[in-house]
């Protein structure tokens, strides 16, 4: 146990040198300096002195992440979905990053599938090829044909990489500390927290049974569509380094020559991207974070498939609501609705008039603006620009989805120089505001809040007694007039009433709507709805009168 401290003590120290020695060759040696790591220069390059702050920063720490392998890949890949983090400027050029790594032997990786799968090759397979068809940071990926002739993508994890990315996040959390203990220009970027969301992410990335599940959910989405192709997981021959799925055989989106010999419709195409897209958001409110090009390929008919599925963003019932007010606005040309919506996503720290004035530019810019004539990707982008200077907090799926949707939008306008987003999210908006006002929605929402108060209703007494005991026992202590108590029991009395017959009118239009739906006995429903409406007119008179 010793001997294998002492041993991750020297690879630390090792590793922290090829850190240092790498930022010093791209010309960041100014910060290796900041960041008291100059003791693990070469003495030829500590002989040189202390260099000044460089130029060009965001192109020097690409080619930096690039040069330290796939940990860092991987961290520069995440923040590039991230523009709540950092400058958007960073952002665009960490998009750059590629897996440029090299592959590892198909003997190895036969070798991790008889491992996690307990069977060998050719128990599971005819066919498997003999060099990956693709390579990355995590792992690579095999085309195979299974006994029964489908054809499969096998992708398998690389040797040892759990181990080597959990060492490398050991020493970026060094990093991260002592940028922020050093660094007065890196402190403002919360290094440790991007570092913590970064190691949960790559957590989540190293398990392909996690990557499976979400392929499976995107596979019942879309499974009966006419234009989304996704991939089928084979369970039988999946394990948390070893992911098999059906083979998709097309051509990347952004490959124009292909485009052309077979073709394809650029403009039908950007149409079912966008109308992918708006599905998974709105119907859904599960989508795919990271559509660049090299995710998206396109098969005959125009058709659209969607690969890698190692970052997904989920919307809850909350955001999901926030979001849609935002796209109802959006199609109704409200333009203050919509940066009022973004605002009441954020939570700011130390709100301020700059704050306001800022936001209030933001409506004049894109107020008077016609949906057809609003870049949907700028609008998001400077909104999230102006988040990352007040520090505004915000939920970081809302993030991921702003950067799909900024990446979508791009992607299409390639394709197609007309294409515009919030246009195309009109015909899913609407069917969006019927659903919400219909009489099915509003009768599951009026039951969901009689449950929850029935709920309240019910522990009241119990909760009554623990607050008394509480009082009792001293751990609660109130000063309070006999007065006061007499005012809160009369409020307590008349609200209690009105509570009362709140859910006696909400239960009669419920039990109604009910009725009315089986189309027997309707003079019931509407004797209900009579009721109802009589009730509420009573009840609406004597707050009237109380106010």
């Amino acid at each position: 146990m010793l001997f294998e401290n002492i041993k991750e003590a020297y690879q630390d120290i090792k590793r922290l040198e090829h850190i240092a020695s790498v930022l010093f060759k791209h010309d960041l040696g100014f910060y290796v300096y900041q960041l008291r790591l100059h003791q693990h220069l070469r003495v030829s390059e500590r002989v040189r002195g202390q260099p000044n702050p460089p130029s060009s920063i965001p192109e020097k720490i690409r080619k930096s992440l690039e040069e330290l392998g796939p940990t860092f890949i991987k961290l520069g890949q995440l923040l590039s979905l991230r523009p709540d983090l950092i400058p958007n400027e960073y952002c665009e050029e960490f998009k750059k990053l590629q897996d440029s790594v090299h592959p590892f032997s198909t003997k190895q990786a036969l070798s991790i599938l008889k491992e996690e799968l307990k069977k060998s090759k050719d128990e599971i397979f005819s066919e498997f090829s003999e060099e990956p068809i693709a390579s990355a940071s995590i792992g690579q990926v095999y085309k195979a044909k299974l006994l029964n002739k489908e054809i499969v993508a096998v992708k398998i994890q690389r040797p040892d990489i759990e181990k080597t990315i959990a060492q490398d996040i050991q020493l970026l959390k060094h990093l991260a500390f002592l940028a922020e203990k050093y660094s007065p220009e890196l402190k403002k970027y919360n290094i440790q927290e991007i570092i913590k969301e970064f190691e949960r992410y790559t957590k989540n990335e190293l398990d392909y049974y996690r990557e499976g599940r979400s392929i499976q959910k995107f596979y019942e989405m879309f499974k009966d569509s006419k234009t989304v192709v996704t991939p089928k997981v084979y369970w039988d021959y999946t394990g948390k380094r070893v992911l098999t799925m059906s083979y998709i055989d097309g051509i990347k989106i952004d490959n124009e020559k292909e485009f052309e010999r077979r073709n394809y419709s650029k403009k039908e195409i950007a149409t079912n991207l966008a109308n992918c897209f708006m599905s998974q958001v709105i119907d859904h409110g599960f989508f795919h974070a990271d559509p660049h090009p090299a995710n998206v390929f396109i098969l005959p008919k125009n058709k659209i498939a969607l690969l890698d599925f190692g970052i997904v963003g989920r919307l809850d019932d909350e955001l999901k609501n926030k979001l849609t007010n935002i796209f109802i606005a959006l199609t109704r040309k409200d333009m203050k609705k919509v940066v009022y919506g973004l605002r009441a996503l954020g939570v700011v720290e130390k709100p301020s008039e700059s704050l306001e004035e800022e936001l209030s530019l933001l409506i004049m810019e894109y107020g008077s603006a016609d949906v057809n004539q609003i870049d949907i990707s700028s609008l998001f982008r400077d909104f999230l620009n102006i988040a990352l200077r007040y520090n505004m907090k915000l939920p970081v799926n809302f993030v991921l989805l702003t950067k799909a949707i900024i990446t979508c939008e791009s992607v299409g306008r390639s394709l197609y120089p007309e294409f515009n987003m919030a246009d195309y999210s009109k015909d899913y908006v609407e069917e969006l505001i019927a659903k919400r006002y219909s009489i099915e929605n509003i009768t599951r929402q009026v039951k969901n809040n009689l449950t929850e108060f029935s709920d309240v209703i019910t522990n009241l007494p119990s909760n009554i007694n623990k607050t008394i005991n509480k009082l009792q026992s001293g751990e609660i202590k109130l000063d309070v007039e006999d007065a006061d108590v007499k005012e809160l029991s009369a409020n307590i009395s008349h609200g209690s009433d009105k509570i009362a017959m709140g859910l006696i009118i909400a239960a009669l239009i419920v039990g109604s709507a009910l009725v009315l739906q089986t189309g027997r006995v309707k003079w019931v429903a509407v004797f209900g709805f009579i009721m109802a409406t009589i009730l509420s007119i009573v009840l609406t008179t004597s707050i009237l009168k109380e106010r």
